[in-house]
């Protein structure tokens, strides 16, 4: 991902969206969903800190009422 929105960057596309987790996902079973949302937090923390500083606007879209509450906090943070 981190690679599209630097191309993106590079290209002067002012706006992109991208699909990261569908309603579906939540039906895998729970120590998968556990582990993604895992590495969905890590992610918030490595990344798109650097990627704000390079001007980029993060905003999460969908329903967040089944994320936890410390990756919520991660995502209202970034925004």
């Amino acid at each position: 991902m981190r690679r599209a929105v630097e191309a993106a960057i590079d290209l002067g596309i002012r706006s992109l969206a991208v699909y990261a987790f569908s309603t579906e996902n939540w039906s895998r079973p729970v120590d998968e969903v556990a582990d993604l949302m895992e590495i969905f937090g890590e992610t918030i923390e490595r990344e798109l800190p650097d990627l704000a500083e390079q001007g980029v606007r993060t905003r999460f879209i969908g329903r967040r009422d089944r994320v936890p509450e410390t990756l919520r906090a991660q995502m209202e943070h970034l925004e």
